[in-house]
């Protein structure tokens, strides 16, 4: 609770399960601003299920999702489903990242699945972390929950394009550039 007022004073925050379960609950409960966070794994996930009525925006992938919500995902029934779950618990904002196929969305009324950008897939490490920051940044920027998506979707792609998990040219503009489909790796 230390860091709490430091903590508020942000415009949003993003978490993820490298946290103990200890300390993501005590965000969740204590945070006045939106919150971000990532499963980071199958193992891991598990640790933000008591978390969810406090959390504004996930994404776990396929897996990571049916340990949150107990919901086996076999098809895209099954995504809404599992979403629907994760709306019960507290979460505003669902993007399920579905790998090479792209990244379900749900929440604010709408839901869909976005295909992934067209791009060399080097490295996968990374990608999550970047589809979470880009559209964390679309989220800050007032953007709609598609738009987010598909800022998530291009930072994610151009960061599989990079040898490592951190592609040390991403920008914004390198972001929306890949969007216009101006960008071909």
């Amino acid at each position: 609770m230390g860091r709490m007022g430091e903590i508020n004073r942000s415009r949003l925050v993003i978490m993820d399960a490298n946290l103990t379960q200890e300390a993501a609950a005590c965000l969740a409960d204590h945070s006045r601003v939106p919150l971000f966070a990532d499963p980071v794994s199958v193992a891991k996930a598990a640790r933000l299920k008591s978390c969810l009525h406090g959390i504004t925006c996930i994404k776990p992938n396929v897996r990571e999702a049916e340990v949150l919500t107990g919901i086996a995902i076999a098809n895209d029934g099954d995504l809404h489903r599992a979403a629907s779950a994760l709306h019960e618990m507290g979460v505003k904002l669902v993007f399920i990242s579905l790998g090479a196929r792209g990244a379900y969305f749900d929440g604010c009324g709408e839901r869909g699945i976005l295909p992934c950008f067209p791009g060399e897939t080097v490295n996968t490490t990374g990608c999550g972390d970047a589809f979470l920051a880009a559209a964390a940044y679309g989220y800050l920027t007032g953007r709609k929950i598609d738009e987010m998506a598909r800022m998530g979707l291009a930072a994610a792609s151009l960061c599989a394009a990079s040898d490592g998990a951190v592609r040390e040219d991403l920008t914004l503009a390198l972001v929306e550039r890949k969007m216009l489909g101006g960008i071909k790796l």
